[in-house]
């Protein structure tokens, strides 16, 4: 259960970084779209390598749950209010007033 949620989400967060990727490609490209793709390849790919760690260690050793419960923290920290931030701009209210809201 908790790992079809965590799929889900992950899905959902690379899904959501494509659309917001594709609506900063418009405007002009420079360092801070490679750094965003970077970024958010990076926090996304997590449970997955998280996934392939415990597939690939033969048990569970203290350095590996530590790495994974490290990595799920990440993950967490980095994915979640991001989704949030891109539901509010949806919906049309923006977290920080730099720019105007836009639709998805």
């Amino acid at each position: 259960m908790l790992l079809g949620i965590i799929s889900l989400l992950t899905l959902a967060a690379a899904a959501a970084d494509v659309i917001h990727y594709r609506r900063m490609r418009r405007r002009a490209p420079g360092v801070r779209h490679r750094v965003f793709i970077v970024a958010a390849a990076a926090t996304d790919a997590l449970p997955a390598v998280t996934a392939v760690a415990g597939v690939v260690a033969h048990d569970n050793t203290t350095a590996f749950m530590t790495f994974a419960m490290w990595a799920f923290w990440a993950w967490m920290v980095t994915v979640l209010p991001r989704m949030a931030c891109y539901f509010f701009r949806w919906i049309g209210l923006s977290l920080i007033h730099i720019s105007e809201p836009t639709r998805l």
